[in-house]
């Protein structure tokens, strides 16, 4: 384990190196303000060492109806954030907290109507930069999570589930983002007897727009799960992110199903600040 570490962790930057958890990077010294939203990408940038951050939606609403299953749904979020604490010069931890969730489910082949509110799931990443969070043009990082069953019934599937995300960035011409994240899951079986894998991807491309506090986003995403019986799924997504401040951030989306297997529509509003 210690030989795979070596190996994956980078050599700090000269400027960060000698900063930790208890030793924090000068405010003069940080790095440009970077967060995993808006939009279903992660950044590869990791918190400065000593630095903590809060990224959150202020509402999160998803509506599907399912013409296949007969079935309608609703999902709504309140304040979910993600706590995240700069551990090293280039490695940082995630805490991923859903305090409220609410279900409402309508089958229509039936007439039936269920509902769930309560506490989500609680999901704890890693995030291990490898290339880039301190200069250059191409930026890459490591991020294994484990999600633990903390969710109310209804809210979540009551299993220990978990995987790695691979965001990289690549900073183009003329002031365009691209940023390709790949994600492999291994969840639980819906029936559920034993696991399945599950496969996100997603290209994003971004640019300032007017004033270069306002960047927008555009993004193509798909999920192939395993799991028997289950449908592939895409989205297109759009969203604008306003750094108020040097350490603070505003944001709203949409996502946009693609086919009918896909959540049909996902609005959101957010924002981000590091402390």
């Amino acid at each position: 384990m210690l030989l795979v570490l070596s190996m994956v962790l980078p050599t700090p930057s000269p400027a960060q190196s000698t900063f930790s958890l208890f030793d924090p990077v000068p405010t003069d010294q940080l790095r440009s303000f970077a967060t995993d939203r808006p939009t279903k990408s992660d950044s590869p940038y990791t918190v400065d060492a000593g630095h903590f951050q809060v990224e959150m939606d202020a509402v999160n609403w998803s509506y599907h109806r399912d013409s296949l299953a007969k079935t309608t749904s609703s999902n709504l979020l309140i304040l979910d954030p993600a706590l995240k604490a700069g551990i090293a010069p280039d490695m940082d931890v995630e805490f991923d907290l859903v305090p409220v969730t609410l279900n409402h489910t309508h089958d229509r082949n039936d007439g039936t109507r269920s509902s769930s509110v309560g506490f989500g799931d609680l999901i704890t990443r890693l995030k291990l930069n490898v290339i880039g969070n301190d200069q250059g043009n191409e930026v890459l990082a490591i991020v294994p999570y484990v999600k633990a069953p903390t969710a109310c019934d209804g809210c979540g599937n009551n299993h220990w589930e978990g995987g790695a995300t691979l965001p990289f960035i690549l900073i183009l011409p003329s002031d365009w983002t691209l940023n390709v994240t790949n994600e492999a899951d291994l969840q639980e079986n819906a029936d559920p007897h034993g696991m399945h894998m599950n496969y996100q991807s997603l290209i994003n491309l971004s640019h300032p727009l007017l004033l270069d506090s306002l960047t927008a986003y555009g993004e193509f995403w798909t999920n192939t799960d395993r799991d028997h019986g289950m449908r592939r799924q895409y989205s297109l997504d759009v969203a604008l992110a306003w750094l108020a401040a040097v350490d603070f951030q505003v944001d709203a989306g949409i996502n946009l199903g693609l086919n009918p297997a896909t959540t049909g529509l996902q609005a959101y509003c957010g924002l981000s600040r590091r402390f």
